[in-house]
């Protein structure tokens, strides 16, 4: 039995892939075919060692969360066509289904579900077990029974989709899916785009000329060096240059404004008495930033 059906299987799997690949097209499929072929085929798939065809497969099989299922009348029709009996009755309170298999007809398999049962298992807020309260009851009792009296006729799909979260009608069919068993077609790939390039570094304003000019002015008026010089100018924008032509505008404004301030304080001690002249070098002498003589 087992070889036979692979070698059904093998045999007609081209077929299988491209009715596949066509059914994948129709929007009456449900959501989770829809452009999804490899659904379509594995349903296909299930179902042919079964007997049903492609559209009943795909109807009346759906795989939730990875886990195929089938409603209840395909499993009471797989039970009946394996030869065992089964009967099933009921009401919108309770119901009873019983399997008589063919190599056992001595022993009877009894379910039996209750509105009792569905409230304990927490399935009376369920919208289709208000609306179609019998054919829930009847649909759990037939799966029940069958699991346990004939689970060899089920090829392994022992549950319908109403156990395994679906939303479905008084007949057993899906209605909607659970919303990780919907599987939707992916999006389109993206065209790649190049990495936007980074915005070129903004360029900082350098010294001008004339601050240039100013800033050798004020040096040569209080008597700096070149080495003077610069050490002043380091130590006002507080980092280290290797000539004034390294400044930014913003820093020769800086230095500009210190040596107008020094040349000034200079300007002010030649101006004043000896004695007075000498407290207001000392004064200079202390703050400048070499720790030289101030001219």
């Amino acid at each position: 039995m087992t070889t036979d059906i692979v070698r059904f299987e093998n045999e007609n799997l081209p077929a299988f892939m491209k009715n596949a690949q066509l059914l994948a097209t129709a929007n009456l499929l449900p959501p989770q075919y829809r452009d999804n072929p490899g659904n379509i085929l594995l349903a296909i798939e299930i179902g042919a060692p079964l007997g049903f065809g492609a559209v009943q497969s795909i109807n009346g099989r759906n795989v939730i969360d990875g886990q195929p299922s089938m409603g209840a009348d395909m499993i009471a029709a797989l039970i009946r066509k394996a030869g065992h009996k089964l009967r099933v009755h009921g009401n919108d309170r309770e119901a009873t289904a019983e399997l008589i298999r063919a190599d056992d007809p001595d022993y009877t398999f009894s379910v039996t579900w209750t509105l009792d049962r569905a409230q304990a298992a927490g399935l009376l807020g369920k919208n289709n077990w208000k609306k179609y309260p019998a054919a829930m009851l009847k649909a759990r009792a037939i799966t029940e029974v069958a699991r346990e009296g004939a689970s060899d006729a089920l090829y392994g799909v022992i549950y319908t989709p109403e156990e395994l979260g679906a939303d479905v009608n008084a007949d057993g069919s899906v209605l909607d899916l659970p919303a990780s068993a919907v599987s939707e077609a992916p999006e389109p790939a993206r065209p790649v785009e190049a990495p936007a390039p980074e915005p070129a570094p903004q360029q900082v304003p350098g010294i001008s000329d004339e601050q240039q000019a100013r800033i050798q002015e004020f040096s040569d008026a209080l008597g700096f060096d070149d080495a003077k010089c610069v050490a002043v100018v380091q130590w006002v924008i507080r980092r280290e240059v290797g000539h004034v032509l390294d400044l930014t505008e913003v820093e020769a404004g800086q230095v500009l404004s210190y040596l107008r301030d020094r040349y000034q304080q200079e300007q002010a001690r030649q101006q004043q008495p000896e004695s007075e002249g000498e407290v207001i070098q000392g004064e200079l002498i202390d703050e400048d930033p070499e720790g030289g003589e101030a001219a």
